[in-house]
């Protein structure tokens, strides 16, 4: 669904602790298509021009990424090359850089495995990733959260514990 231009709301384990969606609590789209950007923003009632991130397979990162060196935290930022600009658009802020998440499959078997499924249909090793939140509201916690976020959100699918759920 992903790679049709949807956006997938995912859920999975235990919460994530910090600022970021690192693969646990995330909003997943497409990063191939540009107007991600605004929709994303529109779903989380965010400013047009906040920046959307990256998860990236880390054997990967060197494909879109000017002197990177792999960082799971999403706290550092890494320049896009000039061709990864074109590739993936949706990631790539308005000054040229991304706040990069990489991914190893020792780490998060299933947010490495989505990302190489997304790979294996688009040929792109990375997937756009932000927090599964709506405006003014935290990270979802809990699953009766995250169905009600995906209710009201403008969601396309959920991905919840294992079971993929699909609005009509």
């Amino acid at each position: 669904m992903i790679s049709k231009g949807k956006i997938v709301a995912w859920y999975q384990d235990r919460a994530e602790f910090g600022p970021r969606a690192l693969g646990n609590r995330s909003i997943v789209a497409d990063p191939r298509n540009k107007e991600m950007w605004y929709n994303l923003n529109a779903i989380k009632g965010r400013e047009w021009w906040r920046p959307l991130a990256p998860s990236v397979l880390e054997e990967k990162m060197d494909s879109y990424f000017v002197d990177s060196v792999p960082h799971e935290f999403m706290i550092m930022m890494y320049r896009l090359k000039e061709i990864a600009k074109d590739r993936v658009p949706a990631i790539c802020h308005v000054d040229g850089t991304a706040r990069v998440q990489t991914v190893k499959r020792s780490e998060n078997k299933r947010w490495y495995r989505m990302i190489k499924g997304f790979e294996e249909i688009t040929g792109e090793g990375l997937v756009v990733n932000t927090s599964f939140n709506l405006a003014g509201e935290p990270l979802v916690e809990t699953p009766i959260e995250a169905l009600k976020s995906f209710a009201i959100g403008g969601f396309d699918a959920i991905y919840l514990q294992g079971w993929f759920i699909n609005k009509r």
